[in-house]
């Protein structure tokens, strides 16, 4: 399950975004890791900084931050605020996002934690990027306590790292899921 504040199962708003974008912005709680359309891209050449607002019902407490790369169109200097009345936002997190992951795409991300800040808005702002064409942003996530965290009723992603793939080999999988009433069994999938 998702335990990001923003996500909006948790109660999560976006209320202000560019309204020029290749994909919703709304998936941006759910992150660039669900496949391709999950990522944030600015228009052609901004001009300045590419703003994300979000609200939520009663205040929450952020204590960690993360933001993940958009890897075809890095962001490079980001910084998030937040705010109790929506107009007066304060500084909470400057970051410079890496380029690129090592050893892969998954890894580029910053990540903040031992945050503390009561907030009833989030906003993050992309103020540069690596490329001049567009500015990119991956997911964004940001952990606290206070949100309510409602039932979840989503289809929910679930993404594993393979190693050691041979080519042209085909492979079976199955999801598996388990708790106190049992276990379930996915049906047998192949990829090769």
């Amino acid at each position: 399950r998702n335990r990001s504040l923003i996500y909006p199962a948790n109660g999560g708003r976006l209320i202000d975004w560019p309204k020029v974008s290749k994909a919703d912005p709304a998936t941006l709680t759910d992150g660039w890791r669900n496949g391709e359309g999950q990522q944030r891209e600015s228009e052609e050449k901004p001009k300045g900084p590419q703003e994300f607002v979000y609200a939520f019902e009663k205040p929450v407490n952020v204590h960690t931050v993360q933001l993940h790369q958009n890897p075809q169109w890095p962001a490079k200097d980001v910084e998030v605020l937040t705010s109790l009345d929506g107009n007066v936002f304060a500084p909470l997190v400057k970051a410079s996002m890496p380029e690129k992951g090592d050893p892969n795409d998954n890894f580029a991300f910053c990540i903040h934690r031992g945050l503390k800040a009561e907030a009833r808005n989030i906003k993050i702002r992309v103020l540069s990027g690596y490329r001049q064409e567009h500015w990119g942003l991956g997911e964004i996530e940001v952990f606290g306590t206070g949100a309510t965290f409602l039932p979840e009723n989503e289809e929910t992603a679930v993404t594993a790292d393979l190693h050691d793939l041979k080519p042209g080999t085909t492979y079976h999988y199955r999801l598996v899921a388990r708790n106190e009433a049992g276990i379930s069994y996915g049906e047998d999938r192949t990829f090769t």
